[in-house]
C-alpha cells in the first residue's frame, strides 16, 4: 500500500469516527434546545470533505 492510500484510509476512518460522534452530540444538543438536530453545522467534517475532494482530484490527475 503506498502512502496516499494510507492517507485516504486514515481520512475515511477519521470521517466515520467523527461523524458518528458528531451525530450523537448533535442529537443530544437538539433535544436539550428543542431544535431540529439537522440545523447544526460542523466545520471539521466540512474540512474532511474538502481534503477528500482535493485528494481524489490529484489522484485522478495522476499526481499522487
Amino acid at each position: 500500500m503506498n502512502s496516499p492510500d494510507v492517507f485516504l484510509e486514515w481520512l475515511n476512518d477519521e470521517y466515520e469516527r467523527y461523524t458518528a460522534r458528531r451525530y450523537t452530540a448533535r442529537r443530544y444538543a437538539a433535544r436539550l434546545s428543542g431544535r431540529d438536530w439537522n440545523t447544526y453545522d460542523d466545520a471539521y467534517t466540512d474540512a474532511l470533505d474538502t481534503v477528500r475532494s482535493v485528494y481524489e482530484y490529484f489522484k485522478q490527475e495522476g499526481k499522487l
